[in-house]
């Protein structure tokens, strides 16, 4: 926590610690956990450090959205946050997020668990794995990093704090249940693979040696079998002094007798007014004390004002004192953790220190200065009268969702998502929509008192391949087409279709009046299937994907309908050469599907056109054009093309 002498250090600067404990500054995996969650500032301030940036060059260089995605290829990161505060959609970014929650209470621990190729000394210790991990009271926001007052702990995993990461691993693997019930493929991003990769690393990474050396962590759970946070921190110690600081408070008057201290201050943070909000549930200040931040005789303005969101557990006695930080406000449902009232999920670091000069930095209040506020929060909306979660499958091109309340009560709910609003819901049900793009959100409308309320959550992708995703550009068809005529098929140096084609907007499309170039859209096709012939490589789908979407996105009128006709042909046979390449596994063409689909229904089309051209009713009068002449014309035109290309490929 910053103090006068050491403000300039930030949240950020443990974080930038943390990163140096590993090889090459790149952890293996990543984990992050908060209550509040700001997807702009994590993917502005945050997310570019993995991919190579620093915080020096964030402030002078512009974060490219494509390129980023491209340096994270291979991280796994993932943050976890409470689904009830309102959280931020996540941008097109290649990382994990996952809402949480409890049907009364708040996920509110903030965390970051960090796992890899460990430094000691400046240097890679090769056989060493380990893990790290920091407990703080900041949120992942502009606020949480950068303005408030905050404290963070930050330590070497070792084996002493193993039971509880993996009892709030767990906790959070179960939590995301219903996304790995109604999984047909994996989330975006891989939390839960991340989750359970890092509860494999605490049974192997966590050394015994030396316990005493490192700070103790306290999880807040309502299940805990250990008891309560509060109870678990102070231990069976006696106390001298404790002091209190934290900008929430309630049920301060039972906190106070259990934690059984014999002098007991609180340090209030400064709200707007000048005033220090303790909102106690009793308004006789008299018979509490309280403290503020020290800041000199000449008490600078500025760092006066600021806000304190730190919050922390002083606990003084003879023999030695311990420094209590993490995320627990002091309030019932943060201290208390029972399972049949409000409860949060909280996590808190105790250190052992013997120098008293972390007490000492504090001044005492006047009580004047002190306002009560008994319905004072942490700005979180309040719960909803129900669990709601919501996914799209981008293979079954479905929403799954999962409601979970009273029959009686849902009936009266609607869901908003896609831009459609959907009624008569059921308790775990799936919508069909063809999304062209993530759809990040949802919104439930329901009846509170005589209003109706709104909740928002966020939307679990399924299954979506890297364009469906946005990390990658949707290329235009004249773009890829150019550059597959680039290739040099007569070198075997054609190792994979480039990331960097084109300046053109994600959407932008050919003129719809522009004639289609069939002769150069085969001779593409024909330098691809010759390219991965001679290539000895592992057979490329990702360019057969991108291909069918450029080819589904283009416009549609009569004429474009027959070019998408002939160019889907010629993709299903060049997929056809390329299956004839794949040594089994799962399926690497996920458009198969959609792609027989889409041939059937033109194929309809084309059918139809033929029977109703005038040449054909020229040639074999209304009869013929009534006959199956004009499905046999179109079965010529399949086997000859399928012919030419075998055969050409062949002599080649």
């Amino acid at each position: 926590m910053s103090t006068e002498k050491d403000s300039k250090l930030k949240v950020r600067d443990t974080f930038d610690y943390m990163l140096s404990r590993f090889k090459d500054r790149s952890p293996e995996l990543t984990l992050f956990s908060t209550f509040n969650f700001s997807a702009s500032f994590f993917e502005t301030n945050i997310l570019p450090l993995f991919g190579g940036y620093s915080f020096e060059n964030l402030k002078s260089s512009e974060v490219l959205p494509y390129s980023l995605n491209n340096s994270l290829k291979g991280r796994k990161i993932a943050v976890i946050c409470d689904r009830s505060a309102h959280p931020e959609p996540k941008g097109n970014y290649r990382y994990g997020l996952l809402p949480v929650g409890l049907k009364n209470g708040r996920f509110h621990p903030k965390i970051m668990l960090m796992y890899g190729d460990l430094i000691s000394d400046g240097k890679v210790d090769k056989k060493e794995k380990g893990l790290w991990l920091s407990v703080g009271s900041c949120n992942i926001s502009f606020s949480g990093w950068a303005r408030n007052r905050e404290v963070i702990g930050c330590t070497r995993v070792v084996d002493k704090h193993r039971s509880e990461l993996e009892i709030l691993l767990r906790w959070m693997l179960k939590r995301a249940g219903f996304y790995s019930k109604s999984r047909s493929a994996a989330e975006e991003g891989e939390t839960s693979i991340i989750l359970n990769d890092l509860l494999d690393c605490l049974e192997n990474n966590c050394p015994k040696d030396k316990p005493d050396s490192y700070p103790d962590l306290f999880l807040g759970l309502p299940e805990h079998k250990g008891g309560s946070l509060l109870s678990r921190m102070k231990g069976k110690h006696d106390y001298d002094k404790a002091i209190v600081v934290s900008p929430y408070w309630a049920g301060v008057s039972c906190l106070r007798r259990k934690l059984g201290a014999r002098d007991t201050s609180f340090v209030p943070s400064i709200f707007s007014g000048g005033k220090h909000l303790f909102n106690c549930e009793s308004k006789d200040l008299l018979k509490y004390k309280f403290l503020k931040f020290n800041f000199g005789n000449n008490e600078n303005a500025s760092e006066a004002e600021r806000f304190t969101h730190a919050k922390v557990l002083w606990l003084e006695k003879k023999n030695g004192n311990y420094l209590c930080v993490g995320s627990a406000n002091f309030t019932e449902a943060a201290m208390l953790g029972k399972s049949d009232s409000f409860s949060n999920v909280e996590m808190m670091l105790r250190y052992s220190v013997t120098s008293k000069k972390w007490s000492e930095q504090f001044t005492t209040l006047d009580v004047d200065r002190i306002a009560t506020n008994t319905d004072a929060s942490e700005g979180a909306p309040p719960l909803p009268p129900f669990e709601a979660e919501v996914l799209y499958d981008w293979d079954a091109k479905k929403f799954k969702y999962l409601i979970d309340c009273d029959p009686v009560f849902r009936k009266k709910l609607t869901l908003l998502v896609g831009g459609i609003e959907y009624k008569d819901l059921v308790r775990n049900g799936s919508l069909d929509f063809d999304a062209k793009k993530p759809i990040r959100s949802f919104v439930i409308k329901y009846p509170y008192k005589n209003t109706v309320e709104k909740y928002y959550g966020l939307v679990i992708q399924l299954g979506g391949d890297e364009s469906d995703l946005g990390y990658k550009k949707k290329r235009r068809l004249d773009e890829m087409i150019d550059s597959l005529l680039k290739i040099d098929v007569e070198s075997v140096g054609y190792d994979s279709f480039s990331d960097e084609i084109g300046d053109s907007s994600e959407e932008g499309h050919r003129d719809e009046c522009k004639s289609f170039n069939f002769y150069v859209f085969f001779q593409a096709m024909y330098k691809l299937r010759l390219s991965q012939k001679k290539k000895c490589t592992a057979v490329d789908y990702s360019i057969l994907n991108e291909l069918y979407v450029a080819i589904d996105v283009e416009p549609q009128n009569e004429l474009n309908r027959i070019n998408k006709y002939v160019q889907l042909l010629e993709l299903e046979e060049t997929l056809s050469f390329f299956d004839g390449k794949l040594d089994g596994g799962d399926d690497p063409f996920r458009k198969r599907d959609d792609l027989k689909s889409e041939l059937g229904k033109l194929e309809k089309e084309v059918v139809e056109l033929v029977r109703g051209a005038p040449s054909l009713k020229g040639m074999f009068g209304k009869i013929g054009a009534r006959s199956q002449c004009p499905k046999k014309i179109i079965n010529w035109f399949k086997a000859e093309l399928c012919f030419v290309q075998k055969d050409t490929l062949d002599v080649v």
